[in-house]
Order: structure tokens, then C-alpha cells, then sequence
């Protein structure tokens, strides 16, 4: 077995013949979420539920998971679909989250798994 930053590739007991490799997945720390970041979000679907025009943007995310999402061809991660995932989390939620804090904010996002 063989590692290079995040592929692994175990050979056989000669090193000469490849039998299977990877990448392994990337870890993601959890975001601390305090009760008051709760509070906030169950009052922010409140207020937008009872008057939709407090939404002051609303995203709706789509990401492809045909067969070529599943190639892993995206540096530290095992496929194109857990990149765009890690992706979305890392550089559109969380970079729009940690400024805000405990702040009302009207933007809703949206996805749907099916």
C-alpha cells in the first residue's frame, strides 16, 4: 500500500501490478451551532413562512449526479459529486454563515434530494 497525499494505491506483494486505489475523503470540521443560532433560524423560517417578501434572495441549488459525477477526478476529494458538495458547504455556506452570526438574514436556499 501506497499513499500520496490523499490516493492510496495497493499494489501487489511485488509492487508491480496496481489492484484497486482511491482517494480518501476529505474531513470537514462540524460548525458550532449555538442555541441562539438555532432560535434564530427556527424565527427566520417563521417570519419568511408568514411574509415571503422579508426573503431577500432565495437560491435553489442543483447539482448533477449523473454517472460522471461519480469520477474521481477533483484533487482531495473521492468524486466530482462529493466535491461539489464540499464545495458548496465550504465556499457558499459557510463563507455566507460564520460573518453573520446570530444576525436575522432574509436569504433562503433550497434543495431538494430525489
Amino acid at each position: 500500500m501506497f499513499e500520496y497525499e490523499n490516493t492510496v494505491v495497493i499494489t501487489d506483494q511485488f509492487c508491480t501490478k496496481e489492484i484497486t486505489s482511491y482517494k480518501k475523503a476529505i474531513q470537514i470540521e462540524p460548525a458550532n451551532i449555538t442555541q441562539a443560532m438555532l432560535d434564530n433560524h427556527a424565527e427566520a423560517v417563521r417570519v419568511l413562512k408568514d411574509d415571503q417578501h422579508q426573503c431577500t434572495s432565495h437560491s435553489i441549488i442543483i447539482i448533477d449526479q449523473s454517472a460522471s459525477m461519480k469520477i474521481g477526478d477533483v484533487e482531495c476529494f473521492r468524486s466530482r459529486s462529493e466535491a461539489s458538495y464540499g464545495t458548496l458547504a465550504l465556499d457558499y455556506i459557510a463563507e455566507q454563515l460564520y460573518p453573520m452570526g446570530d444576525d436575522f438574514v432574509g436569504d433562503a436556499v433550497s434543495n431538494r434530494n430525489e
